[in-house]
């Protein structure tokens, strides 16, 4: 059954802008000596007076209670931040290599040289073979369709370049060619 307070705290979640680095659980403090009693959540709840032992535990001094309702957010230290951002570029590693494995690409090598001319990619890279430029093209599709969906989800998307080892660093679409793959463009 939702609580009052929780609606409350939903809201200001909300409210919140939050910058990367911010932890986005908050802590509420609130007046804990009086429990809420509401079967309708449209009003305000109904108080009672709390358990005999919450108020012992506050007395005790176990339980702070702060004088009216505040949030507060904290920072995340460094190493969690550079942690998360490690485990979010894996985790698209891991995405972009799941849907390669799923893009179908042509076996007619004609098929495959017009696909690569289509995306201004060289058709063969020195030392290629055929299964290598298959698996280039496939990569390649995988990493244009990602990155389509992140712009389409109006996410600011990191370049997916470099997530497969030996792939080039960008793609120059203006020159039609690859820069950092040594073919020259």
């Amino acid at each position: 059954e939702p609580c009052y307070y929780q609606a409350r705290r939903e809201e200001a979640q909300q409210s919140l802008q939050l910058t990367p680095g911010q932890f986005k659980a908050t802590a509420i403090f609130m007046d804990l000596s009086f429990t809420e009693t509401s079967d309708d959540i449209s009003g305000p709840p109904v108080l009672k007076p709390a358990s005999a032992a919450l108020q012992a535990a506050v007395r005790a001094g176990n339980i702070n209670i702060a004088e009216g309702g505040k949030m507060e957010i904290m920072d995340l230290s460094s190493t969690s931040i550079l942690e998360q951002d490690r485990h979010a570029a894996l985790l698209k590693r891991v995405e972009a290599e799941r849907r390669a494995r799923a893009i179908v690409v042509p076996t007619n090598s004609d098929e495959v040289k017009k696909k690569l001319r289509a995306l201004g990619q060289p058709v063969r890279i020195f030392g290629e073979g055929l299964a290598e430029v298959r698996e280039r093209l496939r990569e390649l599709l995988a990493r244009i369709e990602i990155e389509g969906e992140d712009k389409v989800a109006g996410s600011i998307a990191r370049p997916l370049f470099g997530v497969f080892p030996g792939m080039p660093t960008s793609i120059n679409f203006e020159k039609g060619g690859l820069t950092g793959d040594g073919n020259g463009v």
